[in-house]
Formats: C-alpha cells, sequence, structure tokens
C-alpha cells in the first residue's frame, strides 16, 4: 500500500521537473533570441526561430534587415517578465522591451518545442493578443483580440473616383501565404479609416475563389502591429473600407495574406485615406 501511494506523488514530481526543465531551455532560448536581435545577429535570430510571415522564397534576411535599419526597431535592453505553460511543449513569456529611441513595448512571445528544439514562433497574428501592450512609442496600438473573418463594408462614399494619391501602390502575381508591399506609408485618416481599391483573380492555371486579408500593419522582427484588417472574397474589381484603431499610424505596410495555402492569386491595387 505504501509503494502503491507513492507512484502517484512520483509521478507528478517527474512531470514537475519535465515542466520546470522545459521552462528553463525555452527561457534560455527566448534569450539567445533576444540578445540576437539586440546584437542585430540575424542569422542567430533566424535560427532561433520560426517565422511564417515570410513565405519560403522570400528573403527573411533581407525581411529583417529592412526592419533593424529603422532606429524604433533596434532593441537597446529586454526584461523578461513572466511565463505561462501552454502544454508541455509550448510556453508563452512576456517580455519588455526597449529600443534605441526611447520606445518599449510589453511584447507576447511563444515558444514551441519541435523535435527536441525550442523556437520563438512568429506568426502574422503574433500580436494579436491582449497582453501585447505599447508603454510608449509613436503608434499607441494595443493587442488586439483575435476577429472572426467578416466581409468588408461597402459604402457608396467608396464607390466615388479617387482624385487622391494613394499611400501605396501594389502589384503581385502567385501569393500562396503572406505578402507585404514594398513601400511604407503613413495613414492620417478623418474616421479612421483606408479606403482599398484594386482587383485579385487566381494565377494562370488555377481556379477557386480568392479569399484575401487585406491589413494595414507595422512589422517588426518580433511580429506585427495590427491597425487594421479587412477579408474580401471574390474575382474581380473591388472598393472597401479597413477600419483601424487610431486616426494616425506611421511606417505602415500592407499585408496580404490568404486564407489557405496551396492556390495562387494575382492581385493589383492601392490604399488610401478616408
Amino acid at each position: 500500500m505504501l509503494l502503491m501511494s507513492l507512484l502517484p506523488m512520483n509521478a507528478l514530481a517527474n512531470g514537475t521537473a519535465e515542466v520546470n526543465s522545459g521552462t528553463k531551455e525555452a527561457n534560455s532560448v527566448l534569450s539567445s533570441y533576444l540578445l540576437a536581435t539586440q546584437k542585430g545577429d540575424i542569422k542567430q535570430m533566424v535560427a532561433l526561430s520560426n517565422d511564417s510571415r515570410v513565405s519560403p522564397d522570400a528573403s527573411i534576411v533581407e525581411f529583417y534587415t529592412e526592419i533593424l535599419n529603422k532606429q524604433s526597431e533596434q532593441l537597446a535592453d529586454y526584461k523578461i517578465l513572466s511565463q505561462e505553460v501552454l502544454s508541455p511543449t509550448s510556453y508563452k513569456f512576456i517580455a519588455e522591451l526597449t529600443f534605441k529611441n526611447g520606445d518599449s513595448s510589453q511584447v507576447p512571445f511563444t515558444l514551441s518545442n519541435d523535435s527536441g528544439q525550442w523556437k520563438v514562433i512568429l506568426t502574422p497574428n503574433s500580436l494579436e493578443d491582449s497582453k501585447y501592450k505599447v508603454i510608449k512609442g509613436e503608434n499607441l496600438i494595443t493587442g488586439i483580440s483575435p476577429k472572426t473573418p467578416t466581409a468588408p463594408t461597402t459604402t457608396s462614399q467608396e464607390l466615388v473616383p479617387q482624385a487622391l494619391t494613394p499611400l501605396c501602390s501594389w502589384s503581385f502575381t502567385g501569393l500562396t501565404t503572406t505578402m507585404y508591399s514594398i513601400n511604407s506609408f503613413n495613414v492620417n485618416s478623418v474616421y479612421s479609416q483606408v479606403l482599398v481599391q484594386g482587383g485579385q483573380a487566381p494565377s494562370a492555371g488555377y481556379s477557386f475563389t480568392p479569399n484575401i486579408s487585406y491589413a494595414v500593419v507595422q512589422p517588426h522582427t518580433y511580429g506585427d502591429t495590427v491597425w487594421g484588417y479587412a477579408w474580401h472574397s471574390g474575382t474581380g474589381i473591388y472598393s472597401f473600407v479597413i477600419n483601424g484603431q487610431s486616426l494616425t499610424f506611421s511606417n505602415a505596410k500592407m499585408r496580404f495574406s490568404m486564407s489557405f495555402t496551396g492556390d495562387k492569386v494575382d492581385g493589383s491595387g492601392n490604399v488610401y485615406n478616408n
């Protein structure tokens, strides 16, 4: 009876030891990732992370280099504030990041263990988390709860031909997962909206109805700050608004994301203040 009573306790002790060991390893990997970011060591950043925002045929080195060229993205200091066990192979940490221009944010990081190796997991939705908080910065946008994709709102105002200069124009071919506009822009809107006009269609040789998320974001090495987004499903021209979280938003890019992979889409368009 004594032996039988000890077995659950031993099992519990072993489980606790495994969690503690995993937390220590994940914490170490996150610390190494943040230190590499602070040093601008992109090679090490890539080795310690899995960033699904960049498609396999794109250059993640160029993506990170462009971001780190901005002083507001150059990490000056970091502190890991808390940790949470999501599962035996997945942990969430909250880290406070301070940048060289004086900005600071509290950022959620998810680390997962894949085949014995812990990595920082970055996705287009990494910062759509209520625990993401900008403490000091030009764009005081905090995390938002994930939303169910909905059709964008169309109004008669959007159908009026635009005489204004576009904030940003784009043209992409063969979109499969996620892509960003080449140019950055600043939102300065009367109604916390931007107007998106353009067209989308399946690439040559494909036959399906494209469903794309059009988002106004600010890319960081640790995820994208999302100002606002809308989904558009269909083939042909479109005109719709994206509702944002503030009247202004700087250093933004358009982000185009497919709702599923396996097909390819071509598209072009413009975005305007609204």
